[in-house]
């Protein structure tokens, strides 16, 4: 039943995904085309776009709040499993990831090469700005591309597991609960950084343990990695246990 289910719900899923992933992954289409226009045309200074990870990790993070409960919701209405419902909600996101990073390593890679005839343009992503040398920031190999590829698979699935952990727990909580949450989340957001630099001059051991883990992190872009997915393995995990037993409600009662 798991097997029958599983593919038209991940299918649907997939595409509503992939209506939104379009409109975005147009709109940076449109920057990098507009950049080159303004440059060649005008010649009016340089330009750069190094945004594109970033902005693919916060759009699946809106995902990630947005879609899961709609659709967990829609697959139990039709009879689907909630196992069912949740594993193909995954997979479709995991999916839509790939097909962001990969439809990125294409625009970056036709717009560095069309660059190289032009210094006043520079088109980069993260994981050529924090691990290559600057003077090969715009023409990728093959293997660094799928680097790239893969770096940004993963940060983008991160983000929706964390989007994901947080609108189940919504679901979970009450109505008083629910915006005393939603006040602390920015307000942690905003404090933590200050923290993090006051318990480092107050500790010295944590001083060490946040600069042994941003050596770690800055050696190799695998380690990152590594991070994205044990990071997503447990809000997706946690985000299982939160909805597993939960009451699914009809929106306009909730």
């Amino acid at each position: 039943m798991m097997t029958m289910n599983f593919s038209p719900a991940f299918r649907y899923q997939f595409k509503e995904y992939l209506k939104s992933s379009s409109v975005f992954y147009a709109v940076n289409v449109c920057i990098v085309v507009v950049s080159f226009l303004v440059c060649f045309l005008t010649d009016s200074g340089s330009m750069s776009y190094s945004g594109y990870g970033i902005a693919c990790a916060i759009c699946l993070f809106v995902f990630g709040i947005v879609v899961p409960r709609q659709y967990l919701r829609l697959c139990l209405q039709l009879g689907v499993s909630r196992r069912t419902a949740f594993l193909s909600g995954l997979a479709a996101a995991l999916a839509n990831s790939a097909l962001l990073a990969a439809a990125g390593e294409l625009l970056f890679g036709i717009a560095g090469w069309a660059s190289l005839t032009n210094e006043h343009l520079y088109f980069a992503d993260l994981y050529q700005i924090a691990y290559l040398d600057p003077g090969h920031l715009l023409t990728l190999t093959a293997g660094q591309h799928l680097i790239s590829l893969l770096f940004n698979l993963f940060l983008m699935f991160c983000w929706f597991s964390i989007g994901l952990f947080l609108t189940f727990l919504f679901w979970r909580l009450n109505k008083a609960w629910t915006i005393v949450v939603a006040i602390l989340i920015p307000v942690l957001l905003g404090v933590l950084p200050t923290w993090s630099v006051h318990l480092s001059l107050a500790f010295s051991a944590f001083a060490r343990a946040m600069a042994a883990l941003g050596g770690w992190l800055s050696a190799s872009p695998w380690n990152v990695m590594l991070l994205c997915i044990l990071i997503s393995a447990f809000f997706c995990s946690v985000g299982w246990l939160l909805v597993r037993r939960v009451n699914i409600r009809a929106p306009s009662s909730h």
